[in-house]
């Protein structure tokens, strides 16, 4: 639920020309995942997932969606480079649920707005923001700082 309510308040906080990482629909997914793996009991994720199809009743639709995925090994490999504590735990069977159920996600929105699928397995950052570019260009006139 807290992570519900963090990505709520970035989406009300970035206007009609942002780009965000990350959304209130992907925190769908991890909850998803959650339930799936047996963190989250049924009526658990019944109750996010009430509060979740409220919320983005309320709030505007994305433009489009750029669905960034990667073979489970890429992940993992990734997940190391980056050391965060938090993920050290992950296991590749966890990081393939996520990715499943971000998958699952982003084919349900796909029914309503346009839902850009990107593999990144075998791309380096330059080659994915190059990608990007392409699919939104209207979108990507910011430099990030650093991509992960």
């Amino acid at each position: 639920m807290e992570t519900l309510l963090l990505r709520v308040l970035q989406n009300l906080r970035t206007n009609d020309t942002g780009v965000m990482d990350q959304d209130v629909h992907s925190s769908l997914a991890y909850a998803k995942a959650l339930r799936l793996s047996g963190a989250l009991s049924a009526q658990q994720y019944e109750t996010y997932y009430r509060y979740h199809h409220l919320i983005t009743s309320a709030l505007p639709p994305p433009e489009a969606v750029v669905h960034l995925t990667a073979r489970t090994d890429v992940l993992m490999r990734r997940l190391r480079r980056r050391n965060r504590v938090l993920e050290r735990s992950f296991t590749s069977s966890y990081v393939s649920l996520v990715a499943q159920c971000f998958e699952d996600v982003a084919e349900e929105l796909a029914a309503r707005i346009p839902v850009h699928h990107l593999d990144t397995s075998d791309m380096n950052p330059d080659q994915v923001l190059a990608r990007f570019e392409e699919l939104l260009p209207a979108r990507t006139s910011l430099t990030p700082r650093r991509i992960n």
